[in-house]
C-alpha cells in the first residue's frame, strides 16, 4: 500500500525509513518502535509497611536504564509516609514489547503506609548519565 500526501513527503524525505514502510511486513517493527519507553500504573496496594505497584512498560533494545516507583502520602494528618523501589537494567526485557513487573516500594525510615492513605506514586526510567523520562502518575487509596 502505497502512502500519500503528507505522509508521503516526509517519508520520501527519509530514504530508508520510506523503503522500510514501503514494505508492509515492516510495518509492525516499525509500529512498535514508535511506542517503545512507555509505562502505564495498573495498580497500586499495600504490602506490609510498603506498596507494590504493578506497571506494563516496553522499552527499546539496548537502553541502560532502571525502572523507578516513588510514592507519597498525600492525604494524613501524621507526617507524611514515602516509599521508594527500582527495577534494576537486567531485570527490564526491552524489545519493543509490552511487559509487565511488580515494583516493591519500600517505605522511607519507620514512616509506613496504612490501609485507607491516599497515595501518589510517580513511575519512570532513569538512565545511566541520571535522566529522568516517561514519567507516569496515579493516585490511589490503598
Amino acid at each position: 500500500m502505497p502512502c500519500v500526501g503528507a505522509t508521503a513527503a516526509v517519508l520520501s524525505a527519509h530514504a530508508p525509513l520510506s523503503r522500510l514502510w514501503s514494505t508492509q511486513a515492516s510495518w509492525p517493527r516499525l509500529l512498535a518502535a514508535a511506542k517503545a519507553n512507555l509505562i502505564a500504573i495498573n495498580k497500586v496496594a499495600l504490602d506490609g509497611p510498603g506498596l507494590r505497584v504493578n506497571v506494563t512498560y516496553s522499552c527499546d533494545p539496548g537502553m541502560n536504564h532502571q525502572l523507578v516507583a516513588n510514592a507519597e502520602e498525600i492525604t494524613s494528618s501524621k507526617l507524611k509516609g514515602y516509599g521508594a523501589g527500582t527495577i534494576k537494567v537486567d531485570k527490564l526485557v526491552c524489545d519493543y514489547a509490552d511487559h509487565t513487573a511488580q515494583v516493591r516500594l519500600k517505605p522511607a525510615a519507620t514512616l509506613g503506609f496504612e490501609k485507607g492513605d491516599k497515595v501518589k506514586v510517580t513511575v519512570f526510567y532513569f538512565d545511566e548519565d541520571g535522566f529522568r523520562y516517561a514519567d507516569t502518575t496515579a493516585t490511589a487509596t490503598v
